[in-house]
């Protein structure tokens, strides 16, 4: 499958997800986690692991952006507001500069002067 195929799946993904979230937050609010939280300890355990997710997420983020050469910070800054979604939105950017770095390889290889053979 093709990175471009993937980012392609991974999008679609995030927009049905996307709206989802969009629905939730506009039926119960943007807090309304916090009640659940409050009253389930499954749901403030499933809370506190999500958030130690992100945050380990955020730290891979940030060290393979700058491997990359992207900017990372509004990826972690989105993150506590879109929690998930900014961490695959960074993942499908990652996906396409892949594909514009081997695109510019394959171009500067291609654009050396041809060596004499010998012989």
């Amino acid at each position: 499958m093709t990175t471009r195929a993937i980012a392609a799946i991974a999008a679609t993904i995030l927009l049905a997800f996307g709206a989802f979230s969009i629905w939730v937050i506009g039926t119960h609010g943007y807090f309304g986690y916090l009640t659940s939280a409050r009253n389930d300890h499954w749901t403030l355990q499933l809370l506190i692991d999500l958030t130690l997710s992100l945050v380990i997420a955020n730290a891979w983020v940030v060290t393979d952006a700058r491997r990359r050469g992207i900017t990372p910070w509004p990826y972690v800054i989105a993150t506590p507001v879109v929690g998930s979604l900014a961490i695959g939105v960074y993942l499908i950017r990652r996906a396409f500069a892949a594909d514009l770095s081997a695109a510019l390889t394959h171009v500067h290889t291609d654009t050396r002067a041809p060596r004499a053979s010998v012989g």
